[in-house]
């Protein structure tokens, strides 16, 4: 998966495939927020491009690795998932489909639609929704003025988010590889309406 980086214009995160080499400036680093290059390797053979990718600007006194080593707490498909998430709210309604939790009930699905960012919502990655505690939220829709938490967004790659943690809040977990593939095809205008699966243990 390429990495991605942040549009300055439109505040949105794009994947190197789809950027434009010719305002590479417009593009900064998500982590550090410092300009980038955007790199394109060629096929020696024929000189086709086989790989694009960003890279940061020469920067000896404060180096950012962003691009060189990833935080082995958090893989790279959950990175972009949640910045994919985040862009999805912020032009898209979405659709959310999951199991009822009734004990025993294994044939209702239930449905729901949370509307795209307006002028009274605001949409926060890594929001930290208790105060004194350590704890955030991959993905927060929050009430613009209050700040009051209106719905939370984990992304899955490997662990659940443990439920007592997110106890009294009106939360959803996504796998990332869904989140990859449904921004993958919005942005190659392959699907129009956005549906996501939520797959929290009950």
């Amino acid at each position: 998966m390429n990495l991605c980086a942040l549009n300055t214009e439109t505040n949105k995160y794009i994947p190197a495939w789809i950027a434009n080499k010719d305002s590479q400036d417009k593009y900064v680093c998500p982590e550090c927020l410092y300009s980038l290059q955007l790199v394109s390797e060629y096929e020696k053979s024929n000189g086709t491009i086989v790989k694009t990718h960003f890279k940061h600007k020469i920067n000896l006194i404060d180096p950012c690795t962003y691009y060189d080593k990833r935080n082995s707490g958090e893989t790279q498909s959950h990175t972009d998932a949640k910045w994919q998430l985040r862009n999805i709210l912020l032009d898209r309604d979405i659709q959310i489909i999951r199991n009822c939790n009734r004990i025993h009930c294994k044939k209702c699905i239930l449905s729901m639609t949370i509307l795209k960012q307006d002028n009274v919502n605001k949409i926060k990655i890594e929001h930290k929704f208790q105060s004194g505690s350590n704890k955030s939220a991959d993905v927060a829709y929050l009430c613009k003025e209050s700040n009051d938490i209106q719905y939370l967004f984990e992304i899955y790659n490997s662990n659940f988010t443990k439920e007592e943690t997110r106890e009294g809040y009106e939360w959803y977990e996504f796998n990332s590889r869904q989140v990859n593939d449904i921004y993958d095809k919005l942005e190659s205008g392959n699907i129009i309406d956005i549906e996501l699966t939520c797959i929290r243990k009950y």
